[in-house]
Formats: structure tokens, C-alpha cells, sequence
């Protein structure tokens, strides 16, 4: 077992992989937040996870959720564990550059 936190700066409306489950493990990810970090202008965003046992499908976490300043916390679009399997991926996206972070914990398992 390993520990990987995760903790990225959301991209400008373009979706990013922010982690990938490496090839033969597969990883519980837990405590999802997007915590706000601009105090005077509100960010949309949006997450996914892409799985790719199912051709990549798309399996949205949240979308274009609007995180307001000084007015919201941070945000938890996902509740309890996400297992996911070797290839599945994480992507974000912000309306604007920077103004978010996506942090989790991913423990990573041998198959």
C-alpha cells in the first residue's frame, strides 16, 4: 500500500488529469475537496472520473458547481471512497485559472 495526496491548482476550461491509478493497482480515493483561493471572484467547476474498464466513460463527480468568495467554503463533490482501477483517471476543470485547488488522498493497492 501507498499514500499519494493530491493537491493541484485548476486549470482555465480545460479538462486535466490530476491522477491517474498507475498500471496494476488500483487506489481508494477519499476526502475530495475544492477549496476556493481567489477572495474576490467566483470559480465554476467541474470534476470527473474517467474509467477505463468502460472506454473511458465518463462518471461526473460534479459539474460546474459555483464556489462563491468569502461566501463558501470548500466544497466535497464526492461522499465516502471512490475505488478506482488501473488506468481510471481524475480530471478538472475551473471557469477560472487558479482560482481553485482540488486536494484527495489516493491509497494505492497492489492487484
Amino acid at each position: 500500500m501507498s499514500q499519494y495526496p493530491v493537491s493541484k491548482r485548476l486549470a482555465l476550461d480545460a479538462m486535466a488529469t490530476v491522477y491517474t491509478v498507475p498500471a496494476g493497482r488500483y487506489a481508494m480515493v477519499s476526502h475530495l475537496q475544492i477549496t476556493p483561493i481567489d477572495p474576490d471572484n467566483e470559480v465554476d467547476v467541474t470534476v470527473q472520473w474517467l474509467d477505463a474498464s468502460d472506454s473511458d466513460a465518463i462518471a461526473p463527480l460534479c459539474h460546474g458547481e459555483t464556489i462563491k468568495p468569502n461566501d463558501t467554503g470548500p466544497i466535497y463533490p464526492m461522499g465516502g471512497t471512490l475505488i478506482l482501477s488501473a488506468g481510471d483517471q481524475v480530471q478538472a476543470e475551473a471557469s477560472t485559472a487558479g482560482d481553485a485547488v482540488l486536494s484527495f488522498s489516493a491509497l494505492e493497492y497492489d492487484l
